[in-house]
């Protein structure tokens, strides 16, 4: 009976257990899709955090414990069932950029222009590297090795155990954005305009195409296309192999949300307020929905939900399949940080200075 008893529990341990959101975007390709139903009605605060600034980062998580960033110059890694705090490192710059997590490391950026890596369980700094200007861009790690960007117009690849750099390839401008990595490439765009494609193994630059206006978004790459938004207002599609555009879908405003994509539809955020579902074959307007001020919020896409968050201070849970509202979270502030979803529980930052989670 013992056996039989401890077989249930780790049977209902693993159901309960969500899967880890490690990164931003949810991956390095960062496509912004999480394997959860979604939540259709509920909207009940599980708890919230106070840091001492706003919230811009985004939030990533394990089973046990939540990182994010605050712009008070710290790090928080806080328990992800009660709310509480684990620990907490301070930087010295502003930390807009989200963790990255290992089994046993958290990594981040901060403004004061250190990546830093970090003990996961006791928040104990293991090496810093001195990029030498400030890191706004996420860390993405793909095969032991950290890439990120910085404004000083460089992508750089870490090695994720030393902290040694193993190359660095210069733009022409600041890198805000965190690179996405897939079919050997990281991509990444610059505020000046620029769409990079650098070989993750060599730091050589693959190809590179031109838009019109700055970029501060992040490229999701699904298929053999990458889909990043500028500040012109147009998402754009740019083709992994050539480097060339496919399409490009125009909005009424500036495009920095990071794109979402899963099953033929690419989700995004605008200036105009609207939240955006288009098609990726056609590329025709499935359906928008109405926020009430910016969308600068990366989506996350479920089965059923589509999460955003919004200057008007609200988190918006969105039919995925017809873009009606199904419920909406308030905050105290603009909500710019991008949501994460975890066993069906969103978790997200604010202006108002609080790190929640909702179900």
């Amino acid at each position: 009976m013992k056996a039989i008893a401890v077989v249930l529990i780790a049977v209902l341990v693993t159901a309960c257990a969500g899967k880890p959101v490690v990164m931003f975007r949810g991956g390095a390709s960062h496509t912004g899709v999480y394997s959860e139903s979604g939540l259709l009605e509920a909207n009940q605060l599980v708890w919230k955090y106070r840091t001492m600034g706003a919230v811009i980062s985004a939030p990533t998580a394990t089973d046990q414990f939540v990182g994010v960033g605050s712009s008070d110059g710290a790090i928080y890694v806080i328990d992800r069932v009660n709310g509480s705090l684990v620990w907490r490192y301070e930087t010295g710059g502003a930390v807009t950029s989200s963790p990255a997590l290992t089994d046993d490391m958290l990594l981040v950026g901060s403004n004061d222009g250190f990546l830093y890596a970090l003990s996961l369980g006791s928040g104990q700094e293991l090496w810093r590297f001195a990029a030498g200007a400030g890191i706004e861009s996420s860390a993405t790690i793909h095969n032991s090795i950290v890439f990120f960007g910085s404004t000083n117009g460089y992508l750089y690849a870490v090695d994720l155990t030393t902290g040694v750099e193993r190359w660095r390839f210069k733009a022409d401008a600041a890198i805000f954005g965190s690179p996405a990595i897939d079919e050997g490439l990281a991509v990444f765009g610059t505020s000046g305009g620029y769409v990079y494609a650098v070989d993750i193994a060599t730091g050589q630059e693959s190809w590179r195409y031109l838009l019109a206006g700055e970029i501060s978004s992040s490229p999701a790459i699904a298929g053999s296309a990458t889909y990043i938004g500028s500040e012109t207002g147009y998402l754009h599609v740019i083709d992994m192999g050539t480097g060339q555009e496919r399409w490009k879908f125009k909005t009424n405003g500036r495009v920095s949300s990071s794109a979402a994509v899963d099953k033929n539809v690419v989700y995004f955020g605008s200036h105009d307020g609207y939240l955006y579902a288009v098609t990726v074959d056609t590329q025709e307007l499935v359906w928008k929905y109405k926020a009430k001020d910016w969308v600068t919020s990366s989506p996350a896409v479920t089965n059923r939900v589509v999460y955003v968050g919004s200057y008007d201070g609200y988190l918006h849970a969105v039919d995925r399949d017809n873009g009606h509202k199904l419920w909406r979270f308030r905050t105290e502030g603009a909500v710019r940080s991008s949501p994460i979803v975890i066993n069906n529980t969103v978790i997200f930052g604010s202006d108002d200075q609080h790190i929640y989670a909702v179900h």
